[in-house]
């Protein structure tokens, strides 16, 4: 409350009556009675407590008009110029003490100008939460918390790229020289180098130029069946036990009262890039198989191409074997790896399963290597993939390895040769090393070129007819020609378009008039039974006699077969 001029007078306090009185404005005369009313305390209105102490009257304390007002805005007590008025507090105004203290947490005092200073003075000299510069060093006083990855506290920096600690911290310059060596990588996404690129150990490569791996991987032969030298459809009649070669390096066995027919189809996985498959078409079933009786599709491979894989060692390497397949019969199909054709010793049966009929699927299985058994490693039957169409239960073996020759798993339970009209496909066939030991993870399919592919098929069977054209077609393309002497005689040598994996064990000349087997066109005369005089890994020579001057004709075919 602002006092006005009227009201800057001596008051009294009379502290019998509890009364103020006022200092009349012209000198003498009585005390007024000054009568507190609400406009004289503008603020919150305090108690003044009156009463004479220690009893008996006493001379009222003068007072001026403002400390009069002042205690009476006050709350609490206070001794006031001999009189008790109330303190000041937090939540009413009174009476306070003043301190010069910076340290007290009292809540009845008030700070003066100098502890208010020191405060100040004290703050601007600190470093703000926004951050700063400091201008001298820090200690920290010891016992301080160490920071961690869970809580915070007093950590040590360190410029090392290679520590592994969790209890100190990175400084920028650490942080810049990896970031500098991670900048001059080449990022996973890919990129070119600029310098020479040296592998200390083997390189694992997804792709090479978008397309197939380097290193010729796949161990199967035609794996995609797009080569066919011999013809496009075979009949496999019953008992034809030791098998016939129908798309090149594909064998068909059939030792069961039924018949089959292997052909070269165009149907195949869709979007995978494939164009043929192998099908196989039951004519004639055999529905309740004899114990020994087994029908299957085979691929034997020379030992060259499967030595690295050391079977029979202490130290032998996994592969893994996949394929696309398609059946109209479900279930759990066989296959067996084996090292022999037929009378082989050692067999590691298993099976897959064909879910769903008429669609194609697509196989992966692992194939630990052998420990024990004997191995070709040369150009003998290195290894023999067999897929089961048929076998009786002598023909099958225990899971995994075993000692014997069988065509797969005796769980197995799907055998299209008992089905007539039943069919079976498969593409895309590929047999590697595995990657990693224990891992089934295939890759993708090797796509060699067409040339390469027929190349490697030409080792074990070759024909002078055009692709396309089956030995025994009346054909001229290709076919060699010679004339014969004054003397009527002749002799053609017949070089092989790849070196036979052995001297072929049949060699067979074609008329291309008639294509009559065994025999050659003499123009002056017809077929004449040819002569072969010799035969190697490289070439063959055919020789005759007719007459003088005589044009000779024919084809030829030699097979080196495993």
């Amino acid at each position: 409350m602002a006092s006005t001029d009227a009201q800057r007078r001596p008051v009294y306090v009379d502290r019998r009556n509890n009364r103020l009185f006022a200092d009349p404005l012209i000198g003498g005369g009585a005390w007024p009675e000054v009568q507190i009313t609400p406009s004289m305390m503008d603020e919150v209105p305090g108690n003044v407590i009156l009463g004479a102490a220690g009893g008996g009257p006493q001379q009222p304390s003068p007072l001026s008009a403002d400390s009069a007002i002042g205690v009476l805005n006050t709350a609490g007590t206070a001794q006031l110029n001999g009189s008790r008025v109330q303190a000041a507090t937090t939540s009413s105004t009174g009476a306070v003490q003043l301190t010069d203290s910076v340290a007290s947490t009292s809540t009845t005092t008030a700070a003066t100008p100098n502890s208010v200073k020191q405060a100040y003075d004290f703050a601007t000299a600190a470093l703000p939460k926004s951050g700063g510069t400091m201008t001298g060093s820090i200690t920290f006083a010891a016992g301080q918390p160490t920071g961690t990855t869970s809580t915070p506290g007093i950590v040590l920096l360190t410029n090392s790229t290679a520590s592994t600690s969790t209890t100190t911290a990175a400084t920028p310059q650490s942080v810049k020289t990896s970031f500098d060596l991670a900048n001059a990588a080449m990022p996973k996404t890919g990129g070119e180098f600029t310098g020479k690129v040296v592998f200390v150990s083997d390189a694992v490569l997804t792709s090479l130029n978008g397309d197939c791996l380097a290193g010729l991987r796949n161990r199967i032969i035609n794996g995609g069946m797009r080569v066919c030298q011999r013809a496009t459809s075979t009949t496999i009649s019953a008992g034809n036990a030791s098998g016939v070669y129908t798309l090149d390096r594909w064998r068909a066995i059939n030792d069961t009262d039924g018949s089959y027919t292997v052909s070269q189809s165009s149907d195949v996985p869709s979007a995978q890039g494939f164009t043929n498959s192998l099908l196989v078409t039951v004519n004639t079933a055999d529905s309740v198989l004899g114990s020994t009786q087994r029908a299957s599709i085979q691929q034997r491979i020379e030992g060259y191409r499967v030595a690295d894989l050391a079977f029979g060692t202490a130290a032998p390497k996994t592969a893994v074997l996949s394929f696309w397949v398609k059946s109209s019969v479900t279930g759990f199909h066989g296959i067996s790896i084996r090292n022999a054709g037929s009378g082989a010793t050692r067999s590691y049966n298993f099976r897959y399963q064909v879910l769903a009929a008429n669609t194609w699927e697509l196989q992966a299985i692992q194939i630990p290597g052998d420990l024990t058994g004997t191995w070709d490693t040369t150009s003998g039957i290195g290894m023999n993939i067999t897929w089961s169409l048929g076998a009786g239960t002598s023909a099958l073996g225990t899971d995994f390895w075993a000692s014997g020759d069988t065509d797969g798993s005796s769980s197995i339970t799907a055998f299209p040769i008992q089905t007539s009209g039943a069919t079976w496909q498969i593409t895309g066939v590929q047999l590697e090393a595995s990657r990693d030991a224990g891992s089934s993870s295939r890759t993708p399919f090797e796509r060699r070129p067409m040339a390469l592919e027929m190349l490697m098929c030409q080792r074990y069977y070759w024909k002078s007819y055009n692709q396309g054209v089956a030995p025994g077609a009346a054909s001229s393309a290709g076919q060699f020609v010679s004339v014969s002497n004054a003397n009527g005689t002749w002799r053609i040598t017949v070089p092989f378009k790849a070196t036979m994996r052995d001297t072929p064990a049949t060699i067979t000349s074609y008329s291309p008039a008639t294509g009559v087997a065994g025999a050659y066109r003499d123009d002056s005369f017809g077929d004449r039974s040819s002569s072969l005089v010799s035969s190697g890994m490289d070439g063959a020579s055919f020789s005759g006699s007719t007459n003088a001057y005589v044009t000779i004709r024919f084809h030829v075919t030699a097979e080196a077969e495993l």
